[in-house]
């Protein structure tokens, strides 16, 4: 009996024990205790959580900043590196060998025409459609640079207006407007001896979004060379404020105009493929494209070649596309196999250095850029050679009279001959 009572009462005493325990945990000393512990575990810090004002105060978002400051740790620095705020998500360009405009002394415009000769299609038109992607940011303004005449000495350093006093070389603007048909308050600025076009948009670009803008307008006087050969060249198609994620360049040739041969700069590419992968896939590549009707998708033509052999391709294709239209299409892109392992600002032009088309026979018969046709390397024409051989050739003649009278010893060694000849005379 008196071991019951015994048993019983230490079993009260170590309950009243485990109540008196547990009143003290629950006190508002020890809670703030346990939570300050767990806030240290969480945070890793070996020092007290830091007061609400040791935080730097709240400023605009920047590209860099410190996540360490008002710690003890904000000595280490932090330079993280973003991705392009924006990237051009699709572009198409479309170029056609169109009629040049001639100028009106009198009015100071040029006429426009669209019926003329293959052999004065010296302009090109060009389209090009543009699909912004924005990731973060505010943008109001585009920039796209036009390119540029061959002979960049025949563009005004500055233009203002559609008149002209001279005829030059400068863009025609045709319509800047975005994808919902509006038109875009734009102008037109010249650097580095390149015309360059600057335009708002209708509607900001804010935070995430897409946007497009189309873009037509002529360049004059950019197809060259002779009967036998023609040759465009557009390395201002590299030139982009930010990465290009995928690009389809088209050249049409006039309707009817046949083409026995062409080449088309860059060549094909096929890309690397998936990491540990034996074959790639397609990064670029050019087709040649044919039909009676022109459409804006060389998918829609009748006939197009596929392999990368283009030259020994269409040497069996081209009886089939004669009095027809023919397109060039050139596709720059990022492999599906290759988008799991690439990075947002990957560029399918990081490699291009220029757009060129040459092609037989010619289009047009003008000759008139530096090193093709009547210039030679130092840009001088045919005809500035003649007028320096007939101002020198009084000293020529000269030279020769000189020599013969004298001959070709006394006339580079000494003079006696000429002493002897003036002392018979005396």
């Amino acid at each position: 009996m008196g071991a019951s009572r015994a048993g019983l009462h230490t079993l009260l005493l170590a309950m009243l024990a485990q109540a008196a325990a547990a009143s003290r945990a629950n006190s508002p000393l020890q809670q703030r205790a346990a939570g300050q512990q767990q806030l240290e575990m969480l945070t890793h810090w070996d020092h007290s959580f830091p007061n609400g004002n040791q935080f730097p105060p709240a400023q605009a978002s920047t590209k860099k900043y410190n996540p360490l400051a008002g710690t003890a740790d904000s000595s280490r620095t932090w330079t993280p590196t973003y991705p392009d705020e924006y990237v051009y998500r699709f572009i198409k360009v479309n170029l056609e060998p169109v009629c040049s405009w001639p100028w009106n002394e009198d009015t100071g415009l040029y006429k426009k025409r669209d019926d003329c000769e293959d052999s004065e299609r010296t302009n090109m038109r060009v389209r090009m459609h543009i699909k912004y992607e924005n990731q973060y940011g505010t943008r109001t303004t585009g920039m796209r640079c036009l390119g540029d005449s061959p002979d960049a000495d025949e563009a005004p350093d500055v233009w203002a207006g559609e008149r002209d006093k001279l005829p030059n070389l400068r863009p025609f603007i045709l319509s800047v407007e975005d994808g919902k048909g509006t038109a875009l308050n734009h102008s037109m600025h010249r650097s580095d001896k390149l015309w360059w076009l600057d335009y708002s948009f209708a509607d900001a670009l804010t935070g995430r979004m897409y946007s497009e803008i189309n873009i037509e307008y002529q360049l004059q006087r950019v197809v060259q060379g002779s009967p036998s050969a023609n040759s465009f060249s557009a390395p201002w198609l590299r030139d982009w404020n930010a990465p290009v994620k995928e690009m389809e360049i088209v050249f049409t040739f006039p309707v009817g105009f046949f083409v026995d041969s062409f080449h088309v700069t860059p060549h094909n590419l096929v890309g690397e493929g998936r990491r540990g992968g034996s074959e790639g896939e397609t990064r670029r590549i050019t087709r040649a494209c044919c039909g009676y009707s022109i459409t804006d998708h060389v998918e829609d033509m009748e006939r197009c070649t596929s392999a990368h052999d283009l030259g020994a391709v269409w040497d069996v294709l081209k009886g089939t596309c004669e009095h027809k239209t023919i397109m060039l299409s050139t596709l720059f892109t990022i492999p599906e196999t290759e988008k799991d392992f690439g990075a947002f600002d990957d560029d399918v032009l990081k490699d291009v250095t220029e757009y060129k088309v040459s092609f037989s026979p010619g289009l047009v018969d003008d000759p008139w850029t530096p090193a093709v046709g009547d210039r030679d390397n130092w840009g001088v024409p045919w005809w500035g050679w003649v007028v320096l051989g007939l101002a020198c050739l009084p000293v020529f003649a000269a030279a020769l009279y000189t020599l013969a009278t004298y001959g070709v010893m006394d006339f580079f060694l000494d003079q006696s001959a000429y002493k002897t000849k003036l002392q018979g005379k005396v």
